[in-house]
């Protein structure tokens, strides 16, 4: 399986989002300024993690042209569609 994930800055505005295939892992790596891009952001919070079999099957779904973006409304967008529930 692969992972794709947001998780949000819980200091600063920033929005990160990747793919793995250990999500647990990879946030603990997030969280514990092992990231060299991220690091400077900890801590952090998981916003969305979405599962699939392949990673071109999580890389067309999760576009990073429509997740990325440099106005953090328009990242918390495709969030909001794929689950109602976020942000509420």
């Amino acid at each position: 399986m692969v992972y794709v994930y947001g998780i949000v800055s819980l200091v600063r505005n920033y929005i990160y989002v990747g793919m793995t295939n250990d999500p647990e892992r990879r946030i603990f790596e997030h969280n514990n300024k092992e990231n060299r891009s991220t690091k400077a952001y900890a801590p952090f919070e998981l916003i969305f993690l979405g599962e699939y079999e392949t990673r071109i099957e999580a890389h067309l779904v999760n576009s990073a042209d429509d997740i990325r973006d440099d106005n953090r409304f328009n990242k918390r967008k495709p969030f909001k569609q794929i689950s109602p529930d976020f942000g509420a």
